[in-house]
């Protein structure tokens, strides 16, 4: 294995974190040393986690500095305690894999697309309707906002971006996107956009002749690591041999994949988005080695930006106004949720209302079956996310939609009984 586990059990490891990323805020929280406790003493993590993940939560939300200390805190707890090729992650990281990994040695390859952007801005609403045109679709915004389905921020933000910004063909950034063939990943709106992307995903020549075709077809551009090809030489490559060269293992190439990166596109800045998924433990695995890349990237190019797409499978905290909008929804919902209510109580539409104590209200949207490896993964690039923030870098976190992707479709213990 190149990630593995400190312990090899995950609920010991996940618990450890966890507790020691909680008890940190204790300058602040004065029972979060408490909380720590009871994480650690916990017999059936597998199935108690959320209940002490909404105590987390807690502490997290009672102090800017404590959050701050707590992230911190469950990173380096991780970063020294999980291993990559055999040593500590942190010296791995540092001295360069202590010759671990791959070895190999990757070149770029590059596509550029022959399409051309849409006149005006379009917005999907499923799969037969599309709204065209800024006036259509700030009205509907606007609609979902009085409605209470998105906040009004993000009403501001849409409606003030300049035409500058949505120029991508021309724009200063340049996308990573880690787990470029992720159902949910952004590379195919990047490319329609004009933007250039810098795809990550495993050597896999079906997916990469997917994405390169889509490239061309596109008024985009991608980029993307190859092996086996001598430097001079990728541009000659056809498609199909590209694609059969193409991608890496972010599990085992993370070091090697970081120090191509950071060499990419030296005159543009980096947006480094994290989307690759894999089910279980190896979602903690391949999070954390997203997590090493683009922090490894930031360090090494400051002005860089850090994306994801956070799961609305979570916990958060919110602000006040957020929590009053919903407890009203909730007061005036229709007959028919009334009806669900009462047919299955506890059950199906209870209130998301989280914690008891804190300053800002918590949502508490986990989803059980997903279990603890699921919650650990996100968390991670939550902490992340608020260390970098917090020191001045541009982070982009909103949450996604649920939706139907073929992993959750395929998911038994997901199905509503």
């Amino acid at each position: 294995e190149a990630m593995e586990f400190p312990t090899g059990s995950t609920s010991t490891d996940g618990k450890d974190v966890l507790a020691v990323a909680t008890g940190a805020a204790t300058p602040w929280v004065p029972d979060a040393l408490c909380v720590a406790d009871k994480i650690r003493s916990e017999k059936d993590w597998r199935w108690n986690y959320h209940h002490h993940v909404i105590k987390h939560m807690e502490v997290c939300a009672e102090s800017p500095e404590g959050c701050l200390t707590v992230a911190r805190a469950g990173l380096a707890r991780i970063y020294s305690t999980f291993k990559l090729h055999g040593q500590r992650l942190d010296h791995a990281l540092a001295d360069g894999g202590g010759g671990g990994g791959s070895g190999r040695a990757f070149v770029a390859g590059h596509v550029d697309g022959a399409g051309s952007r849409p006149a005006d801005l379009t917005l999907p609403i499923d799969r037969t309707t599309t709204l065209r045109g800024k006036a259509a679709i700030f009205s509907q915004l606007r609609t979902w906002a009085q409605e209470g389905v998105i906040e009004p921020d993000v009403v501001s933000a849409v409606e003030g971006l300049t035409p500058a910004e949505l120029e991508l063909q021309s724009s200063e950034w340049v996308f990573v996107v880690m787990g470029a063939g992720a159902a949910m990943g952004p590379l195919l709106t990047l490319l329609s956009l004009g933007a250039h992307v810098i795809a990550i995903d495993l050597p896999i020549p079906a997916v990469w002749k997917r994405l390169i075709a889509a490239a061309r077809a596109s008024p985009g551009s991608l980029s993307f690591p190859m092996s086996g090809v001598r430097l001079s030489s990728p541009n000659t490559l056809s498609d199909e041999e590209m694609a059969s060269r193409a991608g890496c293992n972010l599990l085992t190439e993370s070091i090697p994949l970081r120090e191509w990166l950071v060499q990419q596109c030296p005159t543009k800045r980096l947006v480094l988005g994290s989307y690759a998924y894999l089910d279980s433990a190896e979602f903690v695995k391949v999070s954390l080695a997203m997590d090493a890349i683009a922090s490894g990237c930031l360090e090494k190019r400051p002005n860089s930006a850090l994306a994801y797409l956070c799961s609305p499978t979570d916990s958060f905290a919110i602000p006040p106004a957020a929590r009053a909008a919903a407890a009203e929804q909730w007061r005036n919902g229709s007959s028919l949720q009334g009806l669900v209510r009462t047919i299955t109580p506890d059950r199906v539409l209870r209130p998301n209302a989280g914690g008891t104590r804190p300053k800002l209200p918590i949502v508490d949207a986990l989803v059980l079956q997903q279990g603890p490896n699921y919650f650990m993964a996100k968390r991670l690039q939550h902490w992340r996310a608020m260390i970098a923030a917090a020191e001045g870098h541009a982070v982009s976190s909103n949450v996604a939609p649920a939706s139907n992707t073929s992993r959750w479709l395929s998911s038994s213990l997901l199905i509503i009984e």
